[in-house]
């Protein structure tokens, strides 16, 4: 049953009121008819109504005044004004007070019910509404405390917004804490997203009833770590901050514990007010990101540690990491293994953060990816793209784990270099070869003269050269022209002078020179020797 409060000075007018609408048929109970508001208030603070029917003008309190002070102490309670004045100025503070129907006399009885019925509709709603907001609330806060770690709550809403999901009262000092899961991207990838859900609603209440003796608020935040904004008055409790981490670290070990996982925890620092909390969440997530450089299963304070070094800020190695791609471009396993390792040591160091690190290894990556590809047509089956690089190194969570995988692919790609390189040197050195061979007899031809007919530098050609046949190819060259001249003393009748020439010695001098520092023997010496 509805219960219906009756205001009305006039008897006649009351009494009507009481009699020509059958109430209880239409589920409404009168509980009371007083004759002005100042009795309604004594009866209403006694014994609250659902429902209240009264008249505008009455003696002491008048049927607005009335309304005005239900809607500060009793918004719950709904009102029906009757008024002889169809004057709109009426009307209109009837409805900024929040009146929800509003009936001219004379009454007419249908006309009345069907607006006190009106009444109780819209108040059955915003009952359903409340209970939905109350059950809504435990959700609805920790939204709220999301927009307040995130600095996206307006600071002139703040005391409303508190006021309606009923949260206490603010407390001097705030410190945030963040609790992640270090094997979150492995997560991502192998568990299904309900099923990682129902995971960290399970471990925020498991470190919920870890940290209750704390004054709290906590969420799950986009990047699905759960995070506890920590009031606390650091006069009456000046040791909170030991204590809380303490906690948040037997929080960490129970975790692990139990469910075979290990989680990294990072605390903000103490921030002064509900406006400032935004910063010390900001700071737990740069305390989470330092298990980049020192790995998982930690929990950082970031009052303890120094802030992260923008690598702009500081002499990045550009050399180290020319020498570092020009190795793995040469197939030189131990200097990038080397560079490597002096990278990975300037990172640390200067403390780089997770995203710098990760795109300036992507950038080397991509250079070296273009130059295996400028020189190997089948490079794609030993790196992959630019982007399949960066999401392999984007689930990397620790700067230790990003250099053993850069090691392994490294090696990798020296070994796949030093192959590739072997078999195009073969096939240069081989062309190379042939070009003495059949040319040997031109006094021309040379160290540059046959670099450039095979399309390389004179080093490089002497470098690749003298690795497959472990000879100098100017001594390859003068070594061919003397043996084929010992031939020709041997099967010949030309002169001395005349077999240099056709070896390609232009002088007969140096040509006598080269085959006695070659033999032991001047060319005459060695036909006299060899009766030839």
């Amino acid at each position: 049953m509805t219960r219906l409060l009756i205001v009305e000075d006039n008897r006649k007018t009351q009494t009507m009121l009481l009699e020509a609408i059958a109430w209880r048929e239409h589920g409404i109970d009168v509980v009371g008819a007083v004759e002005n508001g100042e009795e309604a208030l004594a009866c209403i603070e006694a014994d609250p109504p659902d429902l209240v029917l009264s008249d505008i003008m009455m003696p002491l309190v008048d049927g607005l005044q009335l309304t005005e002070q239900l809607s500060r102490r009793h918004p719950e309670i709904k009102v029906v004004l009757i008024s002889a004045h169809d004057e709109f100025e009426y009307a209109r503070r009837a409805m900024k007070l929040g009146v929800t129907e509003y009936v001219l006399k004379p009454i007419v009885p249908d006309k009345l019910l069907e607006s006190v019925l009106g009444a109780i509709r819209e108040q059955q709603r915003d009952r359903k509404l409340r209970e939905q907001i109350q059950r809504s609330l435990p959700f609805l806060r920790e939204q709220w405390a999301a927009r307040l770690a995130e600095g996206t709550i307006d600071p002139n809403l703040l005391d409303e917004e508190m006021s309606f999901l009923q949260i206490d009262s603010a407390r001097p000092a705030y410190t945030c804490l963040l609790f992640s899961i270090d094997d979150l991207p492995n997560l991502l990838r192998t568990v299904r997203h309900a099923d990682l859900q129902y995971l960290l609603v399970k471990l925020a209440d498991e470190i919920r009833r870890m940290m209750r003796d704390f004054d709290y608020w906590s969420f799950i935040d986009r990047d699905r770590r759960i995070a506890l904004i920590v009031g606390h008055d650091p006069e009456r409790s000046p040791n909170h901050r030991s204590e809380l981490l303490q906690a948040a670290e037997a929080a960490q070990r129970h975790i692990s514990s139990r469910h075979g996982m290990t989680m990294s925890v990072g605390a903000g620092m103490g921030v002064g007010g509900l406006t400032d909390v935004h910063l010390s969440y900001k700071a737990a997530q740069e305390a989470v990101h330092y298990t980049f450089l020192i790995g998982p299963d930690q929990l950082i304070d970031i009052e303890e540690v120094d802030p992260f070094v923008p690598v702009a800020t500081v002499h990045y190695p550009l050399e180290l990491e020319t020498n570092l791609i020009n190795s793995v471009k040469l197939g030189l396993w131990e200097e990038t293994r080397i560079g490597l390792g002096q990278l990975r040591e300037f990172f640390q160091a200067y403390r780089s953060g997770e995203e710098q690190v990760k795109t300036l290894l992507v950038s080397i990556l991509l250079k070296i990816s273009q130059i295996i590809k400028e020189t190997n047509t089948d490079s794609d089956r030993v790196l992959a793209t630019g982007s399949e690089l960066y999401e392999m190194m984007k689930a990397m969570r620790t700067l230790a784990e990003i250099f053993d995988w850069l090691e392994t692919m490294f090696e990798q790609l020296c070994r796949y270099t030093q192959r590739s390189r072997s078999n195009k040197y073969k096939v240069v050195v081989q062309k190379a070869v042939e070009i003495v061979q059949s040319r040997f007899g031109d006094a021309e031809l040379d160290l540059n003269s046959i670099a450039k007919e095979v399309n390389l530098s004179r080093a490089y050609l002497s470098t690749i050269f003298k690795r497959e046949m472990q000879v100098n190819i100017s001594d390859y060259l003068l070594h061919t022209r003397l043996n084929q001249a010992r031939e020709l003393l041997h099967r010949s009748d030309l002169k001395i002078y005349e077999i240099g020439e056709k070896v390609g010695f232009n002088n007969a001098y140096y040509f006598s020179a080269c085959f006695k520092q070659h033999f032991g023997l001047s060319p005459a010496e060695y036909k006299k020797e060899n009766n030839l």
